[in-house]
């Protein structure tokens, strides 16, 4: 199951033919190198995505933002933080696919929560999409994100037929005061 490319994941549920990472999608597009006439950078050099099987399997990964260079001063800012991600069906079987992302306080205590679910109903099944949120204006406090993805298959066949994910992406944009205005960088 090239456990290594879970490295960092808790698999929360992890049942059927489990996750996978597939070299290159399996039943669906490549990963898209462009989008709107722009490089798409958030796959770095990987064409590999998680497979999800017939049956809702979900991972999360929690990022300790402090842990990550920034400190307590910066985060209080209250800096954009931006959550993404791209994902696809199985070009045969439409499938069920979820993100959340919960910022989190020092007691990794829920400060404000983001839910995305598509069942793919009204998408092209096999090719990808993305979904972006933006958090603002959140409070102070923020030292975490809880970056959460589930998917299935909405048929029950074995092997990894269900939703495919990729380009999972938390950032900050910073708040940089100039001439007394503030401008997000």
């Amino acid at each position: 199951m090239n456990g290594h490319k879970l490295l960092y994941w808790d698999k929360v549920v992890n049942v059927g033919n489990g996750w996978e990472v597939q070299e290159t999608p399996n039943g669906a597009d490549p990963l898209p190198k462009t989008t709107n006439g722009m490089k798409i950078l958030d796959f770095g050099k990987n064409s590999c995505c998680f497979a999800t099987p017939g049956e809702m399997c979900m991972k999360e990964q929690v990022v300790d933002l402090m842990g990550q260079g920034f400190t307590a001063e910066d985060l209080d800012k209250q800096p954009i933080i931006k959550i993404s991600e791209w994902f696809a069906s199985h070009a045969d079987f439409i499938g069920d696919y979820l993100l959340e992302a919960t910022l989190l306080n020092e007691k990794k205590e829920n400060m404000k929560s983001f839910l995305f679910k598509d069942d793919f109903s009204d998408k092209q099944l096999g090719k990808w999409h993305q979904v972006i949120h933006i958090f603002s204006n959140y409070g102070t406090g923020v030292r975490y994100v809880k970056f959460s993805h589930a998917g299935q298959s909405q048929l029950n066949f074995p092997g990894h037929l269900g939703t495919k994910m990729s380009g999972g992406v938390v950032s900050l944009q910073p708040l940089i005061k100039k001439k007394n205005k503030f401008k997000y960088h």
